[in-house]
């Protein structure tokens, strides 16, 4: 956001831009200010790389726990065929 205002205040180019900013592609700052005039402030955020470790740890917690239940049930099943 703060590459795109200084763009538009600056009337400056996107090539000085990625200069000033140490940008490796003016491109980049193309693409966010196409993302920006489509969907706003929300199309900047992306969600990139790797989770978080907490939020990857409870997942597989929750699909340890399911599998546990669903290994549950089974045996509960075959106990009252």
């Amino acid at each position: 956001m703060n590459v795109l205002k200084w763009v538009k205040e600056n009337h400056s180019s996107l090539e000085s831009a990625a200069l000033h900013f140490k940008i490796s592609s003016p491109s980049t700052i193309y693409q966010w200010d196409r993302r920006f005039k489509s969907m706003g402030v929300n199309g900047l955020k992306t969600k990139r790389g790797r989770p978080p470790m907490g939020e990857h740890e409870n997942t597989k917690r929750e699909a340890k726990k399911n599998d546990k239940l669903k290994n549950v049930d089974q045996s509960e099943q075959e106990r009252w065929m």
